[in-house]
């Protein structure tokens, strides 16, 4: 039982001590020179929107920060207290969170298939292409750990702890919201979808809203709107909600005027990853729980709606249907799990590299 426990656990560990020594040691090889500290490699992006809103909060930066999402930069504000370093807080928090998540994904799909499934389901979300946004100052790897032990609880019928943990992950980015629509249905397939089995605990169900509700009580506070973040958002991203049609014109007009590098990392990607995930839900739709679909497929509904699709990949990653459909079809054929596994590592490593480097990575 304790190696049951402790796999996730490790495999997170090795994973995040590699992928941090492999990214210095890239940039050491590909920049020639040696980073004055650590700080020039891993804040990137949506990083320095993060320590900024835990240093300063809302009112004290720039319009943008409105949004990103409370709950990552509350939880790097308290580890800063123990480690008087604000990006070490965060990766500390990432880190820690991802070993969580695997956790939960492990014992999630240990509900419904065997041990060697679970761990190869671990492994593969370990090494999907984009997860070495797990290991740094973003906040996917404490949303994954919060939804999946949303879900987790939610099949063990611990609703209260569900809600909660919904609450915390729609306060963590905007995707929680649909765990609403994914308790719901795990509430009612566990009552055979019959309504005079409803109890007072459905209540629960609500709480990813609740969740949501405060983040739009911050958008109140700070900018006299709750919906604020929209309006910044699309005037900083030129990103907003519309039909998948146009966000796929938009990535295969790409695919020929673009640079060759986001030919291939960006918008190809963007392509690869519509179809893999459109595949990956047909198949969970007919083999895993309706709760697993809907969270996913709601999931797919929030990245691809929009006109202009970036970090594709990266906001897939938690759509974890994916790796125990993975996991199946690997089990029993060595060599196209080996082929996978390897491809998707120097997916990886490349990524890695073009994060600290400063170039765009999905």
């Amino acid at each position: 039982m304790k190696r049951l426990s402790s796999f996730p656990v490790v495999m997170a560990l090795i994973s995040g001590v590699i992928t941090l020594g492999f990214g210095y040691l890239g940039f050491i090889s590909l920049e020639n020179i040696v980073p004055s500290s650590w700080d020039l490699i891993w804040i990137r992006w949506d990083t320095a929107h993060y320590l900024a809103i835990a240093e300063g909060g809302y009112f004290s930066g720039p319009p943008i920060l409105i949004c990103f999402l409370p709950l990552f930069p509350l939880f790097i504000k308290g580890t800063a207290i123990l480690v008087h370093d604000p990006l070490l807080a965060a990766i500390l928090v990432s880190n820690i969170a991802f070993a969580v998540a695997l956790s939960f994904l492990y014992k999630l799909v240990l509900i419904d298939f065997d041990r060697k499934v679970s761990e190869l389901a671990v492994i593969f979300c370990v090494c999907f292409p984009t997860a070495y946004f797990f290991h740094i100052a973003y906040s996917e790897s404490l949303y994954f750990a919060l939804s999946l032990g949303s879900l987790y609880m939610a099949r063990k019928d611990r609703w209260w702890l569900a809600g909660c943990l919904g609450l915390l992950a729609a306060l963590c980015r905007l995707p929680g919201l649909v765990l609403c629509a994914a308790l719901a249905v795990e509430y009612l397939q566990q009552r055979r979808f019959r309504m005079d089995t409803i109890r007072w605990n459905a209540v629960f169900l609500l709480f990813p809203a609740l969740g949501f509700g405060i983040y739009l009580l911050i958008n109140l506070a700070v900018n006299g709107t709750p919906f604020q973040f929209l309006k910044t958002f699309e005037s900083n991203f030129f990103r907003h909600l519309s039909p998948p049609i146009e966000g796929f014109l938009s990535s295969w007009v790409e695919m020929f005027f673009s640079s060759p590098t986001t030919r291939f990392e960006i918008w190809g990607a963007n392509l690869i990853y519509l179809l893999l995930s459109a595949g990956v839900l047909g198949w969970s739709a007919r083999r895993l729980r309706y709760s697993y679909t809907t969270y996913g497929l709601s999931l797919w509904v929030l990245i691809f709606c929009s006109n202009v699709w970036l970090s594709v990949p990266r906001h897939l990653m938690m759509m974890f249907p994916m790796y125990i459909f993975a996991a199946l079809l690997v089990e029993r054929r060595p060599v196209l799990r080996h082929t996978v596994l390897l491809t998707s590592v120097l997916l990886y490593a490349l990524g890695t590299i073009q994060f600290v480097r400063g170039w765009w990575a999905n």
